[in-house]
């Protein structure tokens, strides 16, 4: 209810369960809206006595078809989110999700301003380096279909995180994605009092068994880095690993550390240290496994930052890569892996893929609501000068 005590669409989501964008279609006898769904929305809006406003049910109509809300929390890349301004969507011209090298630029097709304010009180303007690739995959899922896409830029704080999802629904998202800037589990965002979106958790998966998340298969990742040093002829392989405590490194130790078991070898590794996401790492732990073990001829990085740190360790020792010793990194960040010398051979996340199948499951889910579960996307080896 406002405070005139009307009922308002969004009193009507909340009753019927569902989006206020949802009930806009249902309410303008749009045909993308499932018959039990619409018959839900129009028992809610009568039990609740709500009434349209005079001349509405023709913005939707000209902003599209659907509304997806990107969140996302990754602004290690570009310019910081919080001095980038919003793109003004107000001119009405057609605009797809655009990403690029240096940054993602927001939004939608077609338009009346409404696309343009929607992502008032959030910061928007780039994505970082898991964010960016995603927002890219997304893209293709949304290119020749009728989708405005709003992305929001939420620090890792939780309760400004929630504040912006909930805003994006308010404005009548259909769906919500959200990107995690490591790939560590958070806990679901909580919905209250604003109606109900499907949403698709990317990047960082979701500790709600409710929820759909879709991550990266780490542990796939670390397996095949294994098997490309093997098939180029190493057997003295070192593994320089990530924080311990973070899933992600643990997962791609664990299926390096397997596949190299399944030839009857086992890893070197650095004698009394624990690693981190840094080249300094990097660079310490090329020290220690020369001097442990001088005759080792690959190593496979849990990150590509810590790859170039080996990079820099191994040239400073006089060791040539690769004819000498092969190195893999992990993550296919550009940063690193189109900028060392030689190029980064890496396990590439293919977080493209990954965008592309959350905004499908969203786009194709509609009103219904998204079976929960973890999808895990293969990785694949990206080949160059390294190894």
């Amino acid at each position: 209810m406002d405070r005139t005590g009307q009922a308002t669409v969004h009193s009507v989501a909340v009753r019927a369960g569902v989006s206020a964008a949802t009930v806009s279609r249902a309410l303008n006898g749009r045909a993308d809206v499932h018959e039990e769904t619409r018959r839900r929305v129009l028992r809610a809006a009568e039990s609740l006595g709500y009434r349209r406003p005079k001349g509405s049910g023709r913005r939707r109509e000209r902003v599209g078809e659907r509304v997806i809300g990107l969140l996302t929390g990754d602004s290690v890349a570009g310019r910081d989110p919080r001095t980038a301004r919003a793109p003004d969507l107000s001119d009405g011209r057609d605009r797809a999700v655009t990403a690029g090298r240096n940054g993602a630029a927001v939004a939608g097709r077609g338009g009346d301003g409404a696309t343009g304010g929607a992502t008032t009180g959030c910061d928007v303007g780039t994505a970082g380096r898991f964010s960016l690739p995603v927002l890219r995959g997304a893209e293709a899922a949304f290119g020749g279909t009728h989708v405005v896409a709003m992305l929001c830029w939420a620090p890792s704080d939780r309760v400004r995180e929630r504040h912006h999802a909930e805003t994006l629904v308010r404005r009548g998202v259909d769906g919500l994605l959200i990107l995690g800037p490591r790939r560590e589990a958070r806990f679901p965002i909580p919905l209250h009092g604003v109606g109900s979106v499907p949403v698709v958790y990317a990047v960082a998966p979701s500790t709600g068994v409710q929820d759909l998340s879709l991550i990266t298969d780490d542990r796939a990742g670390g397996a095949l880095a294994a098997r490309h040093l093997l098939q180029r002829g190493c057997r003295r392989i070192a593994h320089v690993p990530g924080p311990p405590a973070e899933a992600s490194a643990a997962e791609r130790s664990a299926g390096f550390v397997a596949e190299l078991a399944r030839s009857g070898l086992a890893p070197l590794a650095p004698a009394g240290r624990q690693g981190r996401w840094s080249q300094s790492w990097g660079r310490r732990a090329a020290g220690l496994l020369l001097d442990r073990h001088p005759d080792l001829d690959g190593v496979f990085c849990a990150s590509d930052q810590i790859a170039a740190g080996v990079l820099d360790g191994l040239r400073e020792r006089g060791r040539s890569v690769p004819a000498e010793v092969a190195v893999v990194g992990y993550e296919n960040w550009e940063l690193f892996a189109e900028e060392t010398r030689p190029g980064l051979t890496t396990i590439d996340m293919n977080l493209g893929l990954l965008g592309r199948l959350a905004a499908e499951r969203l786009i194709i889910g509609g009103d219904e609501p998204i079976a929960g579960g973890l999808l895990r996307v293969p990785p694949r080896l990206v080949v160059r000068g390294s190894a």
